[in-house]
């Protein structure tokens, strides 16, 4: 489908700010497309609408949703460097009829409360704590410091040339009982399959 997009959606997509500086839309083929008004975007904003589209190319297992409309939580562990940008960004917006909410949690907090986590750069020393209080828990870790996914978590941000991008743990991911869309795995800079990461 075509689409007319805001510049900032092109940076989310891996088109580099520069390349966009200054237009107010284009026109772009896309899965990742999220509408956004500034022309502009910061890492984070960039990062934040990552986020919500993950949520629209992951499908849980159907008992992960008692209701219809039941809540998307995006979970935050550690520190935020999002600032007010992901819930303005996302809170309340509707994924596949499911409103996203925001909710901030500490590493020894009971993490499987939510269906995406990020894991912030402050947490990299509790990571292993993290990730086993949600193992075996339908929860898709998403983190952005170096080397998240080969220790186990499922989507890694990460910064190439001035483009966000990431890597997928297809095995995480398949072990926390969620399914990644072939559209996804297909933006990935790599994908990890079972057996190719300690």
């Amino acid at each position: 489908m075509r689409l007319l997009l805001p510049a900032a959606v092109l940076v989310c997509c891996g088109v580099p700010a520069a390349a966009v500086h200054g237009q107010e839309t284009a026109s772009v083929r896309t899965p990742l497309a999220l509408s956004r008004s500034p022309a502009t975007a910061g890492e984070y904003e960039v990062k934040a609408a990552f986020l919500r589209n993950f949520a629209r190319f992951v499908n849980w297992p159907a008992v992960t949703f008692p209701r219809p409309d039941s809540q998307l939580v995006i979970g935050i562990v550690g520190d935020d460097p999002f600032g007010v940008v992901l819930t303005d960004a996302i809170e309340g917006r509707l994924v596949d009829r499911h409103p996203v909410h925001v909710v901030h949690f500490r590493w020894n907090d009971a993490l499987a409360d939510c269906h995406i986590l990020f894991i912030s750069g402050s947490e990299v020393d509790h990571l292993p704590q993290i990730l086993g209080a949600v193992a075996g828990f339908p929860v898709l870790t998403v983190a952005d410091f170096e080397a998240f996914a080969r220790r186990g978590g499922a989507i890694e941000l990460k910064m190439i040339g001035g483009r966000v991008r990431f890597d997928i743990n297809a095995s995480a991911a398949s072990a926390a009982g969620l399914r990644v869309s072939s559209k996804l795995l297909t933006l990935a800079v790599r994908v990890y399959a079972a057996g190719e990461v300690p």
